[in-house]
């Protein structure tokens, strides 16, 4: 499950990494984005844009995407099928 995944604006997340995506607009994901930012585990990678989506990863590092979280779940899934298909 090595590989990378676009989460816009060029910007590239190691999938195995990544164990959530999620809505920015949650009250609870709220006050875990100013802990997280509070700590320096908040990744903007938006590029001025407004933020749709959050990334969880295993590290409890937040990384926020300017993306719906559908369309990361779908670029997700189609890189990690395509990994599937090239080991067979």
């Amino acid at each position: 499950m090595d590989g990378l995944v676009d989460v816009g604006s060029a910007n590239f997340v190691l999938i195995a990494r990544v164990i959530a995506i999620t809505d920015v607009k949650l009250a609870c994901l709220q006050a875990q984005m100013a802990e997280a930012r509070l700590k320096g585990q908040l990744l903007d990678l938006t590029c001025g844009r407004p933020a749709r989506s959050a990334l969880v990863t295993d590290g409890n590092c937040l990384i926020l995407s300017s993306l719906r979280p559908k369309t990361l779940a779908a670029r997700l899934e189609q890189r990690m099928l395509s990994q599937v298909v090239l080991e067979l």
